[in-house]
């Protein structure tokens, strides 16, 4: 590979975890004026819309850096390769197992009993998990994780939209909110960070497909909603989901090990070149003023290679 070509890939990589900084910064100002808002107002009703903070985010930041064209890409269910059944399956019935494998354990551990009803208001709780996974998951997968796989590994890219997701939630779980009630936040943060691990593996596997990520969140919040899983639902005590998010753990130490970190999946890691396009020289989020190669200058340096984040 040639010195040119390397300075290019190395200048691209920084540009895009610079996007992924920015988008972060602008998520976290965004949405604390929201909670705050409705901290001010005395009603964790009106911080709903904090979940469709994510999304307007990456797609208003998508819009002035690559425009319509880029965020009709982003907006897209599908990644580049068609889904397999066996994936879908896999994406749809994954926590949902791992939650009736802890409802059992806890419920002979505890002697609690294990039963539960279908709810009433069942159809309007599903359609308002439906509307936080499109208002989070196009920020978060869409937007965030394929910028830092660009630069870092799969799992560490994980972790760290693990890490930043958890914080995001935060403020609402202060006003009662967005996380489990009767749930220590750092137990739920456990929980998100090693589902993150997860869902960048099925990601990747997928090459890149938001509508993957969709269906996985879906199917954990509806397991949090429909299933006697968390402390609310069993008289405060915590020993179900904590069975809950150690197996989560081990199954993403399972799929660390069998997978590898670099792309947690057979397939390689979908980074922002390949899931987007990349952004332009002068549109970035943060310009570059020292580098004056672009990324699609490269194709011009050697017509053998180009800049995918690899």
């Amino acid at each position: 590979m040639s010195t040119s070509t390397t300075m290019v890939k190395r200048a691209a990589r920084s540009d895009l975890t610079s996007a992924a900084i920015f988008y972060t910064v602008v998520l976290f100002l965004t949405s604390v004026i929201v909670y705050f808002i409705g901290y001010r107002q005395d009603n964790p009703d009106a911080t709903i819309l904090i979940v469709l903070i994510p999304t307007t985010v990456a797609v208003l930041i998508t819009a002035r850096t690559l425009g319509w064209a880029g965020v009709r890409r982003l907006l897209r269910l599908r990644g580049d390769s068609p889904w397999s059944a066996r994936l879908l399956l896999t994406t749809a019935l994954a926590i949902p197992t791992i939650a009736l494998a802890a409802i059992f354990i806890g419920s002979t551990v505890t002697g609690q009993s294990s039963e539960f009803a279908m709810r009433a208001d069942g159809l309007l709780i599903l359609v308002l998990l439906v509307v936080i996974v499109i208002g989070e998951e196009y920020g978060f997968r869409g937007y965030m994780l394929p910028r830092l796989q660009s630069r870092y590994s799969a799992l560490v890219a994980g972790i760290i939209t693990g890490v930043a997701w958890t914080v995001w939630h935060y403020p609402s779980s202060l006003i009662g909110t967005g996380s489990p009630l009767d749930t220590p936040f750092w137990l739920f943060g456990i929980w998100v960070v090693a589902a993150t691990v997860l869902m960048t593996s099925v990601f990747n596997a997928s090459r890149g497909s938001v509508g993957m990520m969709m269906l996985f969140h879906l199917t954990a919040n509806a397991s949090f909603v429909f299933l006697p899983l968390l402390p609310e639902n069993r008289e405060g005590d915590l020993t179900t989901f904590s069975v809950f998010v150690a197996l989560v753990v081990v199954v993403a130490a399972v799929v660390v090990r069998i997978n590898g970190p670099s792309s947690l999946s057979t397939t390689p890691r979908t980074t922002q070149s390949q899931s987007q396009g990349k952004e332009s020289q002068s549109s970035r989020p943060f310009p570059r003023s020292t580098t004056k190669i672009t990324a699609q200058g490269a194709g011009r340096m050697s017509s053998r290679q180009h800049v995918n984040g690899e």
